[in-house]
């Protein structure tokens, strides 16, 4: 065809490059805030007109970023809009089924949902590609190649370059240390597939134990005074350490909890430090109800506990926790503990 027209050019849309000689490629993204409630907007008003025109703009944004706003997410959740208040819909999206099962009836077969579109570039892939895939939804925010295989496995970098020119994962180069993520219709639609393979225990310890691995090293850094990097790379996975520590604290497995303690404890300091200490306070309080008095930690987790709960002037048996504290950390006999516990206690 080049030979016969060599001026044609050929405009096509796909998931991935096409590897052919002359190709340019053109990375399409999510649309950006104000084209996405636009666009939200503009198709609720062809169904219910009121509807569109009563809209709430910080609703609307909302909802657009529960369905990574796509156009294809769009096109779905808006005839629910119509009859449905958005609050409530954005709750229905970031449940586990999400998005996926919502219709779209002018779609053909391989688009009526969004679970059908998946399931056609789930197909695709190769196997490796599905097991890291699959691990790596465990993520709640960008993650690295180290913190990928550390939950995938060793190699499990290359197989993100991959997912990424496929679209099953967008790659970040910086600023700091380039990161992938998952769109959050990507991820419910993973991790159904990592719980439905009986993957998803296994996963999740996994990530629980590079996020204990995380915390010891961030707790010895602020320690030693070699802090603003741990504390910056500490900040960069909050909401990771939140969904880790919630999934541990609520395990019905008591070593699950126990490490959710030990994170828990070494994390105090960076709360303190964070300004986040009511975060703290509830997180460690949540840490004593599974830590028995012989672990290493206890006497730290009673002294952070209670420290943070009397600066946020908690009414409470925070004292009482400080009390407690100092002789639980001279039983362990361990020096280190021993000042750490009563610098605590007398500067509460």
């Amino acid at each position: 065809m080049l030979d016969a027209c060599p001026r044609l050019r050929v405009l096509a849309t796909s998931r991935e490059g096409l590897g052919v000689a002359g190709e340019s490629r053109l990375a399409l993204r999510p649309l950006t805030d104000q084209d996405a409630m636009r666009l939200f907007l503009d198709r609720l008003a062809r169904i219910s007109p009121p509807a569109a025109r009563a809209a709430n703009w910080d609703e609307v944004r909302d909802l657009c970023e529960a369905v990574d706003r796509l156009p294809l997410g769009i096109e779905l959740v808006a005839p629910k809009a119509a009859s449905t208040p958005l609050p409530v819909i954005v709750r229905q999206l970031r449940t586990r089924r999400g998005l996926l099962e919502v219709p779209l009836r002018s779609a053909d077969a391989r688009h009526g949902t969004l679970r059908a579109a998946l399931d056609w570039s789930y197909r695709l892939i190769t196997d490796e590609e599905r097991e890291v895939w699959r691990a790596v939804s465990v993520f709640a925010a960008p993650f690295t190649v180290d913190a990928a295989e550390a939950v995938a496995g060793p190699g499990a970098g290359d197989t993100l370059a991959l997912l990424a020119e496929k679209s099953l994962l967008v790659y970040d180069p910086g600023p700091g240390s380039p990161r992938y993520r998952m769109l959050v219709s990507l991820r419910q639609y993973a991790r159904q597939a990592l719980a439905e393979r009986g993957e998803e225990t296994g996963a999740l310890r996994r990530h629980a134990d590079w996020v204990a691995a995380l915390a010891h090293r961030t707790d010895a850094a602020l320690r030693t005074g070699s802090g603003p990097a741990a504390f910056a790379e500490m900040t960069a996975v909050t909401p990771e350490v939140a969904c880790c520590l919630d999934w541990l604290q609520d395990s019905a497995d008591p070593a699950d909890r126990l490490l959710g303690s030990r994170i828990a404890t070494h994390l105090s300091l960076y709360w303190m430090a964070a300004g986040q200490r009511q975060e703290g306070h509830r997180r460690l309080l949540r840490a004593l109800e599974s830590t028995p008095p012989t672990a290493d930690w206890y006497a730290e987790t009673l002294a952070w506990c209670g420290w943070l709960g009397v600066n946020i002037r908690r009414a409470g048996d925070d004292d009482e926790l400080l009390r407690q504290a100092l002789p639980a950390a001279e039983k362990r006999g361990d020096p280190a503990v021993v000042t750490l516990v009563g610098a605590l206690a007398l500067t509460a």
